[in-house]
């Protein structure tokens, strides 16, 4: 009974964590394409008082929650937080948009790069529909 049951916990385990690589797989997909595409660059953004320097746009109740949904990834790329969010996987990453030319994409292994360094993706959970 006790190795039936680890046997089990096995193929759960292994499931679930398939699963996991499978969504974060598309998620660099998306992010591949979102990079391709003119709405990876749009940054919202106005110059400050002396004309000089472009800063981000507010949102009037809660900057948090100023984002450009991208109409052909899904994704969510949130300027004021610098990031960039799949709400139907729930992964996301750092994001510097106006160094969206340092940003690259390998969708063989499954890693975004910035410059040359790995960048980590993370995880939180999915938004409800």
């Amino acid at each position: 009974m006790k190795l039936l049951t680890t046997i089990l916990t096995f193929l759960l385990l292994t499931t679930i964590a398939q699963a996991q690589t499978n969504e974060q797989l598309q998620f660099v997909k998306k992010f591949e394409h979102f990079l391709e595409t003119n709405t990876a660059k749009l940054s919202l953004s106005a110059l400050d008082s002396a004309n000089t320097l472009p800063v981000p746009m507010p949102n009037a109740l809660d900057a948090t929650k100023t984002r450009i949904p991208d109409p052909t990834t899904g994704l969510w790329h949130y300027p004021n937080l610098r990031k960039v969010y799949d709400p139907e996987t729930g992964f996301y990453i750092d994001y510097e948009g106006h160094h969206y030319y340092t940003y690259k994409a390998d969708t063989i292994a499954g890693i975004i790069y910035k410059s040359k360094m790995p960048v980590q993706v993370k995880r939180t959970e999915k938004v409800q529909r």
